[in-house]
């Protein structure tokens, strides 16, 4: 999936670990940059859960960020580089 912004300023690894604090395992920054990752990486999950409940024809999308919020689940998402930029 693309997204409309970088994301190789949130993610520095191939494979990131995301829980329930929806920033990136090892995030390092001000009060303000993590506000700003946590909206993107919410907006990255409904994303991928939308896209995965119009395949499966279900009717709501089981994955969102306000699920992955209150619980303690973890996801692991797998950021490969766009060299077409």
């Amino acid at each position: 999936m693309e997204f409309r912004f970088d994301l190789s300023d949130l993610f520095r690894h191939p494979i990131v670990k995301i829980n329930n604090s929806m920033l990136p395992s090892g995030f390092t920054g001000d009060r303000r940059t993590a506000l700003e990752a946590t909206a993107r990486i919410a907006e990255i999950i409904n994303e991928i859960g939308e896209a995965s409940a119009k395949t499966q024809d279900l009717c709501v999308p089981v994955t969102t960020g306000d699920k992955l919020r209150r619980s303690d689940h973890v996801i692991y998402l797998l950021n490969e580089k766009n060299d077409r930029r």
